[in-house]
């Protein structure tokens, strides 16, 4: 009962659909993935999320803003594994105060009646009960009754093969967003999109995946772009760092808001910004700072010389950016 359409250009982007975890009991009414937990009607008295990446730590600092109950299981060294070792610290001693209960490096075995998740940590069996168990386990391309087999188009682990200009392997066939796999980011496929179309009228335009922000809405939030000190050392530069805490901000500090830092990693050679890595209020909302610095390869004296408003919490940036420098006058 489907209809038929014809073009000469099309541009996949059916998205994604949260992934499952193989556990026993993960069929249990009352386990639920993010979806689920977008559809509650009512807010559950505690909570037990299995995952400690983005989706997992979002909602844990959701449910405890809330005054629930949370435990986070992670089966990897700590959560938000693969962010700046400070980012990862400093959201885990945040989330700790808070009183959310954070067991990284253990193995989900199963999930019990009640609600019980039986993990393994460090060698010995534990438990955590909540009214919820979530299973943050990330998404998986949602490319089902496509038919992509059948025009041709090439997969690789479920995600559709794409060039730097989204083309698929079929010339006339682009894809965008989650199902290719590049990075699960709403505006990664606004851009693409933008990319596709482009090509798609008949131009060339190429996708730069060197500048894309990651955000996550924790308290306080958290917003990097660029490459992470490690990774900048693994790319072969000689590395300088530059931190300013948030407790030497105006307006964190007004509005009551006084954890977390801004780090700035560069070029010790070039003095180019490389990464920047942000836990404070707003982080979100002025990370596209650091991605314009990257993008069109700004020094840290060019992001420190550019004047800030006065209080913003997005002096943050040009603190760590004199930082880098030995230059930073109001740091504490």
């Amino acid at each position: 009962g489907g209809e038929e359409f014809e073009a000469e250009q099309i541009i996949l982007a059916s998205g994604s659909v949260p992934a499952s975890i193989p556990v026993p009991g993960a069929d249990r009414p009352g386990v639920l993935n993010s979806d689920g937990v977008l559809a509650l009607e009512e807010c559950p008295e505690s909570v037990v999320i299995i995952g400690g990446g983005v989706i997992g730590v979002e909602f844990a600092t959701l449910f405890r803003d809330l005054g629930k109950p949370v435990t986070i299981v992670e089966m990897l060294p700590s959560i938000l594994y693969g962010n700046d070792p400070d980012v990862c610290r400093t959201i885990t001693e945040l989330l700790t105060d808070k009183g959310v209960s954070i067991h990284t490096g253990a193995k989900v075995l199963e999930i019990r009646d009640g609600l019980t998740c039986v993990f393994e940590q460090d060698g010995q069996t534990l438990t955590a009960e909540g009214a919820v168990v979530v299973l943050a386990a990330g998404r998986r391309p949602d490319t089902a009754g496509l038919g992509l087999e059948a025009a041709g188009v090439e997969t690789e682990r479920g995600f559709v093969t794409v060039d730097d200009e989204l083309r698929t392997s079929v010339p006339h066939i682009y894809a965008i967003g989650d199902i290719t796999g590049r990075q699960q980011l709403a505006h990664t496929a606004t851009a693409q999109g933008i990319v596709a179309a482009h090509n798609a009228a008949g131009g060339h335009r190429r996708m730069d995946y060197s500048a894309v922000p990651g955000c996550i809405y924790t308290t306080p939030e958290i917003a990097c772009v660029g490459l992470t000190e490690e990774k900048a050392k693994e790319a072969g530069h000689t590395v300088r760092t530059g931190r300013f805490s948030v407790s030497g901000n105006g307006r964190a500090l007004a509005v009551a808001c006084p954890d977390g830092f801004a780090k700035v990693v560069a070029d010790a050679d070039t003095g180019k910004v490389l990464g920047c890595h942000v836990v404070a209020p707003c982080a979100t909302e002025f990370i596209s700072e650091a991605v314009l610095a990257i993008r069109h390869g700004l020094t840290v004296e060019e992001l420190g010389e550019t004047i800030h408003a006065h209080p913003t919490v997005s002096e943050v940036l040009m603190e760590a950016a004199h930082d880098v420098e030995g230059l930073c006058c109001h740091k504490l």
